[in-house]
């Protein structure tokens, strides 16, 4: 069984895959995990902290269910199970480094691994531009131009 460390925290895929199946009726592609009383509606046995390590695992596996082909469970599971927790970690890599290391998990030439690698670069072009309106958009003269 595989174990994860996530920050400082340490969930198997096991405790995840157990996890997802009481909470089957949730989706996560589109659940806020940022929000407490959402957190609350999940099915957790567990003390405070190990809802923070719960959570932590989710959102990593959140990042990569959003960009796995047609939000497929168990390429995230996947994804997770190769040490990959968001689109910006594989963004961040070389798109045949990428490759070499996930094409021989999939087994499927190349394909899945590919819109994985191409998801994960859309995904990082659209935070970008977010952090670039945010950014350009809190500018002390912004208030001050006369935009129509």
């Amino acid at each position: 069984m595989a174990v994860e460390n996530i920050g400082n925290v340490k969930m198997s895929n096991c405790d995840l895959v157990t996890f997802l199946e009481k909470n089957k009726n949730i989706d996560f592609l589109t659940f806020n995990l940022q929000d407490e009383k959402n957190i609350e509606r999940l099915c957790i046995d567990e003390s405070d902290e190990e809802v923070r390590k719960i959570v932590a695992h989710l959102k990593a596996f959140q990042r990569v269910l959003r960009i796995a082909p047609g939000g497929r469970k168990d390429l995230a599971l996947t994804l997770i199970k190769a040490g990959i927790h968001s689109a910006l970690q594989i963004a961040a890599m070389t798109r045949k480094d990428f490759m070499r290391r996930l094409s021989s998990i999939f087994h499927d030439d190349g394909r899945t691994s590919d819109e994985i690698y191409r998801n994960a670069l859309q995904k990082k072009s659209v935070i970008l531009i977010k952090y670039m309106n945010l950014l350009q958009n809190s500018e002390p003269h912004i208030s001050s131009a006369r935009f129509s």
